[in-house]
C-alpha cells in the first residue's frame, strides 16, 4: 500500500511539473508576394512543448480580422515530428469576419517544439488588414506536462506595400514597360492570372476596360514604335 501512494504521488508530480519555460504564441512579420494580387501571408506561431517528457495532443484558437480582405486559409506547417494521424481543421465565415483552428493527434502526441500556423490573404494596394488571436482562445491539451502558456503579440496589422507609378503599359509594376507585360496581361485576360499593379496602366488603348485588344495594342507599342493610350478603368 505504501509502494502504491508513493508510485501514485510520483507519478501526479510528473503532470504537475514546472520546467520553467513557459510556452508562448506570437505573430511574425508578413510576408507579401510580388505580383498584384498582392497576397499575403503572416505565420502565428506556437511553441508548444519545451518539455522533454510531455507532448501535446490537441492545440485549438479562434480568430478574427478586420478590413476589406477575407482570409482565404489558415495552414499548419508540415513539420516531421508530426505522427501521420494529426489532423487540422479550419473553418473561417468571412461574413462574420471570424474562424477558429485545431490541431488534434488522436491516437499518438506529437513531439514538437514548435508549430507555425499560416494566414494566406489577398490584401490589394495600400489596403490593410488586421489579424486577432481572440484572447484566452486558446487551447492545449498535453500529456505528462502541466505548464500555463505565456502569450503576447496576438495581433498583427497587414499593411500592403504602395502601387507603383501610373507607367501605361506597365502592367507587372516593373517601372518599364517590355514583352513581359505582355505576357503578364494574357495571364490576367485568359488565364486568371493578377491584375495589372495599376489597373489603368493595362488599359493602354484606352478602351476604358482590359481585354485582347490591349495585348494587341501592347505589341505594336513595344515592337513597331506604337503609341499608347491613357487607361480609364479606375
Amino acid at each position: 500500500m505504501e509502494l502504491l501512494l508513493l508510485t501514485l504521488l510520483s507519478y501526479n508530480s510528473v503532470l504537475a511539473q514546472d520546467w520553467g519555460v513557459p510556452d508562448s504564441a506570437y505573430f511574425l512579420e508578413p510576408v507579401f508576394a510580388d505580383n498584384a494580387c498582392t497576397d499575403a501571408t503572416v505565420g502565428f506561431k506556437l511553441w508548444t512543448n519545451h518539455d522533454p517528457e510531455g507532448f501535446v495532443v490537441y492545440i485549438a484558437f479562434e480568430f478574427t480580422w478586420s478590413g476589406s480582405s477575407c482570409i482565404e486559409s489558415v495552414v499548419a506547417s508540415p513539420l516531421p515530428c508530426l505522427p501521420d494521424e494529426a489532423e487540422f481543421y479550419c473553418d473561417i465565415d468571412c461574413e462574420t469576419r471570424y474562424g477558429t483552428a485545431e490541431y488534434l493527434c488522436p491516437f499518438e502526441p506529437f513531439d514538437c517544439n514548435v508549430l507555425i500556423f499560416e494566414f494566406k490573404l489577398a490584401v490589394r494596394p495600400d489596403s490593410t488588414v488586421q489579424i486577432d488571436i481572440v484572447p484566452g482562445s486558446i487551447l492545449f491539451d498535453t500529456w505528462y506536462s502541466a505548464w500555463e502558456p505565456e502569450y503576447q503579440d496576438l495581433s498583427v496589422t497587414l499593411t500592403a506595400p504602395a502601387p507603383p507609378a501610373t507607367i501605361y503599359g506597365d502592367a507587372d509594376g516593373s517601372g518599364g514597360v517590355d514583352i513581359d507585360d505582355v505576357v503578364y496581361l494574357i495571364s490576367y485576360i485568359f488565364a486568371g492570372g493578377c491584375p495589372p499593379w495599376v489597373l489603368n496602366n493595362g488599359d493602354v488603348d484606352g478602351s476604358c476596360a482590359i481585354d485582347i485588344d490591349d495585348v494587341v495594342f501592347l505589341i505594336f507599342y513595344i515592337f513597331a514604335g506604337d503609341y499608347l493610350e491613357p487607361g480609364c478603368v479606375e
